[in-house]
């Protein structure tokens, strides 16, 4: 064992006591998979067919074509949730305004993704 293996051993065992997720790497699928991680020997063994899963990135829409597409992924079409799961309905997209609910307020689209998510969870962006 050399240091970077023990370098890299010692980055996934933090990032999992972080609960972070570890994934493994299978030539049968030829595809990165959630690792469980029973045994301790058998991560040392195989420490190059581990790592930490990378994390998604988003963004705010730049765009009104960007964010009508991206909406037809989430149902149901046009509703969005705050953290604290209080729903709205979008009732206006514009290329420069976005109107929520009854509010006469216009939003950005880097303000409703600071805000809001899609009903599913996943942020209101666009994966990048």
């Amino acid at each position: 064992m050399n240091k970077d293996m023990v370098k890299k051993l010692a980055e996934i065992l933090q990032a999992y006591l972080a609960g972070r997720e570890i994934e493994f790497y299978s030539s049968i699928l030829n595809a990165w998979k959630p690792a469980f991680i029973t045994d301790i020997s058998s991560l040392i063994k195989n420490i190059d067919n581990y790592r930490i899963k990378p994390e998604v990135k988003y963004r705010p829409f730049k765009n009104l074509k960007e964010c009508l597409e991206e909406m037809q992924c989430h149902i149901p079409y046009g509703w969005i949730k705050t953290d604290k799961n209080t729903h709205r309905l979008i009732t206006l997209l514009d290329e420069d305004r976005t109107l929520i609910g009854n509010q006469e307020m216009s939003w950005t689209y880097e303000k409703i993704f600071e805000c809001f998510t899609f009903m599913d969870g996943k942020p209101f962006g666009v994966r990048y």
